[in-house]
């Protein structure tokens, strides 16, 4: 298995073979005030899971990546990873008994990890901890057409999504 380091320069490569177009490239979603919030929590929930798994969290530079990061150790890439935050608690997701996210995502992840010869991890960040999801092929899950929100900027689009449920998930609760 190739070595963590030598993957670095593999992984910006690989996120630019699964990236989709931003519709507008003037002006990114991340480069707006609630996508910058966005990010400074999905960088805590890197740091988290990071501290959790006790690896090394090597982010993505790519504004249009649908990957977000790898976690590896010195030796090797053990995991791919989306990470996303939402303005809820555990109870709150539970409550919906699983969780949304765009199919294309999941598919993305999917791919790099096979790539990889990695996981792929599914992390989200919560008022009081993080949800992590190994999601592979003994994961089972829905696929759904549903109106979404289009971005963290509001927007709505139809689309494809992987329903989660949450039962699978770990917690990892915020020190």
């Amino acid at each position: 298995m190739p070595s963590a380091l030598g993957w670095i320069l593999r992984a910006d490569w690989l996120a630019s073979m699964v990236i989709q177009p931003p519709p507008n490239p003037s002006k990114l979603d991340c480069d707006t005030p609630l996508g910058r919030e966005a990010i400074v929590g999905e960088s805590r929930v890197m740091a988290r899971v990071a501290r959790f798994t006790e690896t090394l969290c090597l982010k993505s530079n790519s504004k249009t990546s649908d990957l977000d990061c790898v976690f590896a150790d010195l030796s090797h890439v053990l995991a791919v990873a989306e990470i996303k935050t939402r303005n809820m608690d555990k109870k709150q997701l539970e409550d919906f008994g699983t969780y949304m996210i765009s199919n294309s995502k999941i598919d993305a992840g999917l791919i790099a990890s096979g790539y990889l010869g990695a996981k792929f991890l599914l992390c989200v960040g919560l008022h009081d901890g993080v949800v992590m999801w190994d999601v592979n092929k003994d994961l089972v899950y829905d696929v759904e057409q549903r109106e979404t929100q289009a971005t963290v900027n509001g927007g709505t689009k139809i689309d494809e999504v992987a329903l989660i449920p949450v039962k699978d998930a770990t917690w990892i609760p915020w020190d």
